[in-house]
């Protein structure tokens, strides 16, 4: 499973865009079961201006199947 995952602000404005995105490939995913995703962010941010974990919203999009 291929997956965009945008990352917003939690108070950020209904049509405000993303901080950050992520592309993720996930190879088999089972009913009911999680995969950790670790990738580098080149988002032009530093550490400091991105929201702590609880002020964060994501956005999870299937991009492709096989």
């Amino acid at each position: 499973i291929a997956l965009r995952i945008a990352v917003r602000a939690s108070n950020s404005a209904q049509g405000a865009g993303p901080l950050f995105t992520v592309a993720a490939w996930v190879p088999k995913l089972a009913p009911h079961q999680s995969k950790e995703i670790r990738t580098d962010l080149d988002t032009g941010l530093s550490a400091s201006q991105i929201p702590k974990p609880g002020n964060l919203r994501t956005e999870v999009r299937v991009t492709s199947q096989q």
